[in-house]
């Protein structure tokens, strides 16, 4: 019924929230045995994570004021661009926390930001009789991706490298991208 026809209603706010739990939840997991990985301590691995839950905080109001400036959709597509592009640098600036503290900062200040984005695009799209259903639906959105994303990377690292693990989740994030780029130019076109 309801859960099934939000998510056809809202399908680019359903796979951004996927796709959103999908890397936080991996993130989660496993940067702290990244940063063990590349040879830093667990205070050091501790302090990766520390970095990059504080951009999902400190971001949220920033990305939120330019999504209501900006267009929703707008920034939904910059902070899924940069949720692609961030990860790519963290192994090469690892190392170096000059430039791994603000990459990780961002990327995970943008990758939540696809949650807060498409929850305001929820509440856009949706009237009082079907905002319940779409907001059950996407926190079931999100959880799947909670649920996939920890695993996915972890194999991932264990089969191609630790660095499997970023670059596998900016795959994530550039197909949800070209995803999203993709809908807004049709939609311009019709």
């Amino acid at each position: 019924g309801g859960l099934l026809l939000t998510l056809g209603m809202a399908p680019l706010i359903m796979a951004a929230v996927f796709v959103c739990g999908f890397i936080d939840m991996a993130i989660l997991s496993l940067l702290p045995l990244y940063g063990l990985r590349a040879g830093l301590d667990e205070g050091g691995a501790l302090i990766l994570l520390t970095v990059l839950i504080s951009g999902t905080v400190v971001l949220q109001l920033p990305t939120g004021w330019l999504a209501d400036r900006l267009g929703r959709h707008s920034m939904l597509i910059a902070c899924a661009v940069v949720g692609t592009v961030s990860p790519l640098l963290v192994p090469m600036a690892l190392g170096n926390d000059t430039l791994l503290w603000p990459i990780l900062f961002v990327w995970g200040g943008t990758t939540v930001s696809l949650y807060t984005i498409g929850l305001a695009m929820l509440g856009d799209r949706f009237g009082p009789d079907l905002l319940p259903a779409a907001n059950a639906m996407m926190v079931i959105a999100y959880c799947l991706g909670g649920i996939a994303g920890p695993p996915i990377a972890g194999v991932a690292m264990e089969v191609w490298g630790m660095d499997a693990m970023p670059y596998g989740l900016a795959a994530i994030c550039g197909l949800f991208t070209l995803g999203a780029i993709a809908g807004r130019l049709r939609a311009r076109r019709i």
